[in-house]
């Protein structure tokens, strides 16, 4: 690898959120995934998602307000959603800004914890 590439393998957590905090983009290449909890957890750092529509994303993002999304199966459309992010810096401080506030309310434990109660106890 080129000297200006850092490798870490198996951070601890505390590692991981620095490591979050101080990207201004996280990359979600997976093509298949059951949840896909890392894009949640950079978003939550205000990282700026650019990722493949795989997992549960699509649930807690919205292309071109909370996040950049691409066909897993066409990886120029990921290609292209990183390059538009680091050519506008404007729209990655106010995607990374959207994504903090939509994955803070979309996966938010008490209101999920609300709408499960509902569900329940309405059958």
């Amino acid at each position: 690898m080129p000297e200006y590439i850092e490798f870490i393998a198996d951070p601890v957590e505390e590692e991981i959120t620095e490591l979050y905090r101080g990207s201004d983009i996280f990359l979600f290449t997976s093509l298949y995934e059951g949840f896909g909890l890392p894009p949640a957890e950079a978003m939550a750092c205000r990282c700026a998602l650019a990722g493949n529509r795989s997992g549960a994303v699509p649930e807690f993002t919205e292309h071109l307000k909370s996040a950049m999304l691409a066909s897993p199966e066409n990886p120029d459309e990921l290609f292209s959603c990183v390059d538009y992010l680091l050519s506008n810096r404007n729209e990655l401080k106010r995607i990374s800004d959207e994504g903090y506030k939509k994955v803070r309310d979309t996966l938010n434990w008490d209101r999920s914890v609300n709408k499960f109660e509902v569900m329940i106890s309405d059958k």
